[in-house]
Parts: C-alpha cells; structure tokens; sequence
C-alpha cells in the first residue's frame, strides 16, 4: 500500500482531522494534504512522527514511503556483501 494511502486511511480511522494531524506532526495542513494526494515526499522524521501518531509501524511506512531507514543504508553501507545478498536472495525468490 501506499504512503499517502496509509495515513490518509489511519488518519480518518483515528477521527482525526487534517489540521489536527498537522498541529500533532508539526506541518502545515498544506502540506499534510500534499503527503496525502503524493505530491510531496516524507523526511525520515516525519515518517517517524507519522507513525507515532498514527501507530502505524516506522518500517513499513518508510518502504511505504520508498525510504530506507538511515540505520539501514548506514549498515549496508558498512556491509556492502548483505546488499549483495539480498539482491540474490530476491533473484532466487522471484
């Protein structure tokens, strides 16, 4: 599913409007909308605070949100054999 999909959908399963999620999240309602029609991208922070709020999970809304944690690309950049073999891994899987 989508990011904007996903908080447009935890959002209004919360009752919670969009100038209330913004104040929460500490954005603009603009660009609230703006994540919430994709328009707009999602900094790691606010993926975090969004799934706080919204208790949604932090790692799957970044993938959601075609984001790699940091604490991932750090570890993969450490360990450049796991990208590796992720990417067989995936290979074999499909």
């Amino acid at each position: 599913m989508r990011f904007s999909s996903i908080i447009t959908r935890r959002r209004s399963e919360r009752g919670l409007g969009i100038r209330t999620l913004s104040k929460m999240i500490g954005v603009s309602p603009t660009h609230l909308r703006r994540l919430e029609a994709n328009q707009s991208n999602p900094s790691e922070d606010l993926v975090k605070k969004l799934s706080q709020v919204l208790n949604v999970d932090f790692d799957e809304l970044m993938i959601s949100a075609n984001r790699v944690p940091s604490d991932i690309v750090e570890y993969l950049l450490r360990n450049p054999s796991e990208m590796r073999r992720i990417r067989t891994q995936i290979t074999t899987q499909q």
